[in-house]
């Protein structure tokens, strides 16, 4: 949390924002009638235009399985938690207008032997709740190499998933969400960070490129989150609730590491996931991104810092 808050100090001190493109809004409707049979998503969609004055506005099949019911119980009034862009309007979820609303964020730390989270206030930046864990992965191996080899056992990269999110993250989010009093469905965005080995085996990814030459792997980013949320949903994990599910967005940022110790590395604290606002990507605020370094040529170019931003 020191950290956390020393980095939140020195963006402000530097004279950044500390802002993020989530908000509540609330929305107004008439209510349905013989004379006026406009469908609910059509009504709603109306109502965020005239609210944030933009024109495209997305609704995932989460708000819209909700949708009929909220509507209803609140008269056709409504309160909205959205992503704001310049360019449209993506609702994470819609909620009745006396539910208190929570706009959390998960932030996730991967270490090898130890597990960091927290839960943020996206709409104020307070620390809500914080937890740490040993890594569930430990007793397959000390070290990355033999996590590795055990992943390439059969069954392998199964096991080593549900230690890290099985074992190590539910429990994890669930005691913070308790200590917050707040639900699990009120976190809507999650920055995961670690090292290249724990992003890969907790994304159910072979590594074992990562242990021969040339040491290649398979991404260094992703925010290809609804794949890998249907993937830990249907094993139980991440979301665990018999209530209707809303939508979360799951960044992952590596923190390039190989175990020579010399060819890839960079700075990537897990709060840049919290803040790091670029066209909707991560919790948003702008923050210094990240540098990889890679023994490039001194004519060559450096990558294309191109992240995420889908939701």
């Amino acid at each position: 949390i020191a950290i956390f808050e020393d980095t939140k100090k020195k963006i402000t001190d530097a004279g950044l924002e500390l802002k993020n493109s989530m908000q509540v809004i609330t929305i107004s409707m008439e209510e349905p009638t013989l004379d006026d049979t406009m469908p609910d998503n059509e009504r709603v969609t109306w109502a965020v235009q005239a609210a944030t004055g933009l024109e495209r506005v997305r609704i995932p099949y989460s708000v819209l399985k909700k949708m009929p019911d909220v509507l209803r119980e609140s008269h056709f009034q409504a309160q909205c938690v959205v992503r704001v862009t310049a360019n449209d309007v993506f609702l994470y979820d819609m909620l009745p207008m006396e539910a208190k609303a929570v706009v959390g964020g998960l932030v996730v730390d991967i270490g090898t032997t130890t597990v960091s989270a927290l839960i943020v206030d996206m709409l104020s930046g307070e620390i809500l709740a914080k937890a740490s864990s040993g890594n569930g992965q430990i007793r397959y191996g000390a070290d990355v190499i033999n996590r590795i080899i055990e992943s390439q056992k059969p069954g392998g990269h199964e096991r080593l998933q549900n230690a890290i999110i099985k074992e190590t993250l539910n429990p994890m989010i669930s005691n913070m969400c308790r200590a917050a009093k707040i639900s699990s469905q009120q976190i809507y965005r999650a920055a995961i960070a670690g090292n290249t080995t724990m992003e890969h085996l907790m994304m159910g990814i072979n590594a074992d490129p990562l242990r021969m030459e040339p040491y290649i792997p398979a991404f260094f980013k992703t925010n290809d989150s609804r794949q890998f949320l249907i993937l830990t949903a249907r094993k139980g994990s991440i979301r665990k609730s018999s209530q209707p599910v809303s939508l979360i967005s799951i960044y992952v940022y590596l923190k390039i590491a190989t175990f020579r110790g010399r060819r890839d590395f960079c700075h990537m604290p897990a709060t840049r996931g919290v803040y790091a606002e670029s066209g909707g990507s991560g919790f948003s605020v702008p923050v210094f991104p990240p540098v990889f370094f890679r023994n490039r040529p001194e004519n060559e170019n450096p990558p294309e810092r191109n992240f995420p931003g889908d939701f």
